[in-house]
């Protein structure tokens, strides 16, 4: 937690320039009493800028910041740091004592952030709900080298920094403090947009959540779709951009920048979307315009105009005063320029919602230290003063003690107490190594965490994608993108994708005897969602900076305790790839991993990109379940994992359908169902001709259909309908249809070659 202080510097370090406030602490409130924005000799990010050059910039621009303002040792500062170099987690915890929440706070933190846990500083905030039993709580962390890199140019300057917060995290702090229109309740919210030289950092705020996102759009975008329009380099386009106004191409300036716009204001939208999805109730009240990047002509009237919100750049400060050293004009000038700034001071001062803090502990140690520094001074003179006084009166008791026989039988009988207590404390401190033992063996649950996610891995490795197939390199990248016109020019039935929409995964420690459907651990299932499709290469898609992006849900692997098996599933043999055996003979058991993956394809053979017959050796003609079949031959050459007996139906399944809405076995999550009209209502369809030989209609007016989120393509089975609508039909009046996509199922046990319960049974043979 950041130190209570009266007066705190704000430093804001961006990629074009330094942005500092100081805020001071009285009895009539916060007032502003300094303020500076420093221009840097160079930006920090361009081709030629490198780490050492960087970090001279840096230095010499805290120089002049010391410089002008006379900032000493003595002075607390709190820094920034970016959100796209920071992680940040929200998760919600079950129902506990208030005196358990750091415990199972520690535990999470483990498992969420996808660091080791000592390679990083870590802190968290408890996020309170008025008359809420649940209990939020933020996980922020940054690795070491990182805030150490961030950190050095102020030690280096010997500066005192008492707080390291990251962008987000502040711009949250400065809204809940400036903005009165947020209600204790938490039912509205301000949205702020803070654009900066290459990314903007997008912070959802209300009094009782935070959401925030890096879009990876900035200032830099603009000058570079300028250069790209009229062919110049970066420096001459930035120039233009900053002059656009008055320029005579104002108009051309202005269209080359509106793609730019229109990305922009789309992700917006988009993260304002999915928070709408998940906090409902909430009411969005304006929209906060900050960076230097908002002061191009135009960027607050378009987002105002698509968002259909209020967009403000704020002119003033509306919950801090100015004291009477400081020029008004100074302020106004750079109020867009400190959000950030504002909630890193008010966090110094301990007056912010989000107090957690990155500074590194063994820092913040030596700060307390040397706060104390003065105290334990005057303790020891103290100390000092009280042994003189007890030497003294030692020496006038001697004489007494030499005549008190009886004073010095009870202290021999003291004496021998204290001994037995030590005896007793040395038998207790001998019992250290057993408790080191236990504490050690609870400990081991951790050791394997990391093995389902490299699993994981490697089957996602063995997907059709730019590697895997080089052919169809630009579709991957379009997918990747999200560029439908792109994505479209190939043919649908000729696209080999595959979409992952589950993915089970359990431990076994008998491979063979298990049977599908059964494992001695717990299944973990991984859902991909219907508005968001899957995503390139058969990977479920997620939005950049959301929670939980890569595989919504968050799924939690782990090694349960063994004897803890599943139900008993069902096993279609429709399609299926594997021989039936007459009889299994009785082959060595051993330990690893049953799979089971669903999903779809749009490839019209889709055996052919799952196990091609004939293919041999040729990596390139290889199919997914190919690829798992040879995984010491694909990316390491002594794979952790070795797929089980392929030829049996008891160890490996492969089934494969057209996606069919009428279908009772098709997997779940395949598509978004849409209903689709196929020809307008006729009053008297009699009237049009348009019947079946038995008086009735025979016209589609509308279907159900599965369509594909990204392209809005059909992807499930379809009448064959003629000019008029109809449904056509066979010579033995048979509706005709259209086959489009096919869905898989694959089930199939993956042998563990590391599997320590398997190595610990060998070392005892």
């Amino acid at each position: 937690m950041a130190s209570k202080a009266k007066m705190v510097w704000g430093v804001d370090i961006g990629n074009s320039c330094l942005k500092a406030m100081r805020i001071r602490e009285s009895a009539d409130g916060l007032a502003i009493t300094d303020i500076d924005r420093i221009e840097y000799s160079s930006p920090l990010v361009g081709l030629n800028m490198d780490d050492p050059k960087r970090k001279q910039v840096i230095s010499e621009t805290l120089r002049a910041f010391i410089d002008r303002h006379s900032i000493t040792k003595s002075d607390d500062i709190a820094i920034s740091v970016p959100g796209q170099s920071s992680f940040a987690r929200f998760i919600s915890l079950p129902p506990v004592e208030p005196k358990g929440i750091p415990k199972i706070v520690q535990y999470e933190a483990v498992q969420q952030i996808p660091f080791d846990i000592n390679e990083v500083e870590w802190d968290w905030q408890l996020m309170e709900k008025p008359d809420s039993p649940e209990l939020e709580v933020g996980i922020f962390a940054i690795k070491n080298e990182l805030i150490n890199s961030i950190l050095e140019p102020f030690q280096h300057e010997n500066l005192k920094v008492t707080t390291v917060q990251m962008g987000p995290m502040s711009l949250y702090n400065y809204a809940c403090h400036e903005f009165k229109e947020l209600d204790p309740e938490g039912t509205k919210a301000v949205v702020i947009v803070n654009m900066g030289t290459e990314n903007t950092e997008l912070v959802i705020c209300s009094k009782t959540k935070v959401w925030q996102r890096v879009i990876p759009i900035g200032g830099n975008n603009f000058t570079n779709a300028i250069a790209d329009a009229f062919k110049l380099n970066f420096e001459k386009a930035e120039k233009l951009k900053r002059t656009a106004p008055m320029s005579k191409y104002a108009k051309q300036i202005f269209h080359a920048m509106r793609p730019v716009f229109t990305d922009m204001a789309s992700e917006i939208q988009r993260s304002v979307g999915y928070f709408s999805t998940t906090s409902r109730g909430v009411k969005f009240v304006k929209v906060i315009a900050l960076g230097g990047a908002m002061k191009l002509q135009g960027v607050t009237k378009y987002l105002q105009q698509t968002l259909q919100m209020p967009v403000i750049k704020p002119e003033k400060f509306e919950s801090l005063t100015m004291s009477a050293e400081i020029s008004a004009a100074s302020v106004h000038e750079n109020v867009s320029d400190m959000g950030i700034a504002y909630g890193l001071g008010i966090q110094g001062l301990g007056l912010a919602k989000v107090q957690s803090n990155l500074l590194p502990r063994r820092i913040a140690r030596s700060m307390a230290w040397a706060r104390k520094a003065q105290v334990m001074t005057i303790a020891a003179g103290i100390l000092l003063i009280v042994s003189f006084i007890s030497f003294s009166k030692a020496l006038m008791d001697k004489k007494s003690y030499d005549r008190a026989e009886n004073l010095r039988n009870q202290i021999e009988a003291i004496v021998d107490k204290a001994e037995t207590a030590s005896r007793k404390l040395q038998a207790e401190e001998g019992k250290q190594l057993q408790y080191d033992q236990l504490v050690a063996k609870d400990f081991d649950v951790f050791k394997y965490r990391d093995v389902i996610p490299q699993f994981k891995q490697t089957i996602l490795k063995c997907l059709p994608n730019e590697e895997n197939n080089p052919s169809q390199k630009e579709l991957y990248l379009a997918f990747k993108q999200g560029d439908v016109d792109k994505l479209t020019v190939i043919p649908r039935k000729e696209r080999k994708q595959l979409f992952i929409t589950s993915m089970k995964i359990s431990y076994s420690d008998d491979l063979r005897a298990t049977a599908f459907g059964q494992s001695n651990a717990a299944t973990t299932r991984t859902r991909t969602s219907k508005d968001t499709g899957g995503g390139a290469g058969g990977m479920p898609g997620g939005m950049p900076g959301m929670p939980g992006g890569g595989f919504p849900g968050g799924a939690d692997f782990g090694f349960p305790p063994p004897g803890a098996g599943g139900s008993k599933g069902k096993s279609s043999q429709r399609s299926s790839r594997a021989v039936e055996q007459p009889q299994e003979q009785a082959l060595p058991s051993g330990s690893g991993f049953i799979i089971e993956i669903e999903g779809y394809s749009p490839y019209e053979k889709i055996n052919e990109i799952l196990d091609p017959i004939g293919v041999g050796e040729n990596q390139m003609k290889w199919g997914f379940v190919t690829r798992l079949k040879n995984l010491d031959k694909i990316g390491d050459s002594n794979s952790l994992f070795e797929i089980l007996d392929t030829s049996s139906t008891t160890q490996f399944i492969q089934e494969t359908e057209p996606v069919d809405l009428a279908s009772t076995t098709m997997p779940e999550g395949i598509g978004q169902l849409e209903k689709i009209q196929r020809a307008k209502k006729q009053e008297d369809d009699k009237a049009t001709g348009r019947t079946t030989a038995a008086g009735q209609s025979n016209i589609v007016y509308d279907e159900d259909v599965l369509i594909d989120p990204l392209t809005e393509e059909e992807i499930s089975k379809v009448y064959v309908l003629d000019d008029y609508s109809r449904i056509v039909y066979d010579s033995f009046d048979n509706p005709q249809y259209k086959v489009n996509d096919h869905w898989f199922r694959i089930k199939a046990k993956f042998i563990w070659r590391q599997d320590p319960a398997k190595t610990a049974d060998q070392s005892v043979q």
